[in-house]
C-alpha cells in the first residue's frame, strides 16, 4: 500500500457514510418519471430496430469472471465503511460490457463498463424488501461523473432519447 492510500490528505478526504449526506431534490419525483419515459422510449425504438428486446444499457457483454475479493485486516480506519469495515473473503462475479444501448462493432469506441456482484454480504439493506446476500458495485470507463445527481441524469436522458 502507498502512504497515499494509508492516511487522508488536503486532496484526498475520506467521509463515513451516514443518511444524513443524501440530499433530495424536491422535484426528484417528476425527475425519475421523466428518466423512465426516456428509457422506455429508448427501449421501444431499440425493439423496433432489432425486433427483439435488448438491454438499454450495457447491453454487450464481453465477459463473465469470477474470482474472491478479500477485505484485509491492515485496510486503514478511514477505508472501514459498510462491507470494508469487517476483515473477511467474499466470493464475486463481475460482467464487462460496453455502455451503449445499441448493439455494434467493437471496433467503435464506446465506455466500457464492470459490473461486480459480491457474494455472502450481511448487514442493513438500502431497500428495507431486499433479502439477497450481496452488494452491487458499478463502475464505467470514463474520467468525468457522468451522473452526479438524478437532474443530471434526467437531461442526459433527455438528450439521449432525441438521438
Amino acid at each position: 500500500m502507498t502512504d497515499s492510500a494509508k492516511v487522508p490528505t488536503e486532496n484526498n478526504k475520506y467521509v463515513a457514510y451516514s443518511d444524513e449526506l443524501e440530499r433530495i431534490p424536491p422535484d426528484e419525483e417528476e425527475l425519475i418519471t421523466k428518466i423512465v419515459e426516456a428509457l422506455h422510449r429508448n427501449n421501444e425504438r431499440s425493439f423496433e430496430k432489432h425486433q427483439h428486446a435488448i438491454r438499454d444499457a450495457h447491453s454487450k457483454s464481453h465477459g463473465i469472471l469470477h474470482g474472491d475479493l478479500t477485505v484485509y485486516p491492515d485496510l486503514p480506519e478511514h477505508l472501514r465503511q459498510g462491507l470494508f469495515a469487517t476483515p473477511a473473503a467474499y466470493p464475486v462475479i463481475a460482467r464487462l460490457s460496453t455502455t451503449a444501448g445499441e448493439i455494434r462493432s467493437d471496433q467503435v469506441h464506446g465506455v466500457r463498463g464492470i459490473a461486480i456482484k459480491v457474494l455472502g454480504v450481511s448487514g442493513p439493506r438500502a431497500l428495507n424488501d431486499n433479502h439477497n446476500a450481496s452488494q452491487d458495485f458499478i463502475t464505467s470507463a470514463v474520467q468525468e461523473r457522468i451522473s452526479p445527481g438524478v437532474g443530471a441524469t434526467s437531461c442526459a436522458s433527455r438528450r439521449h432519447s432525441r438521438s
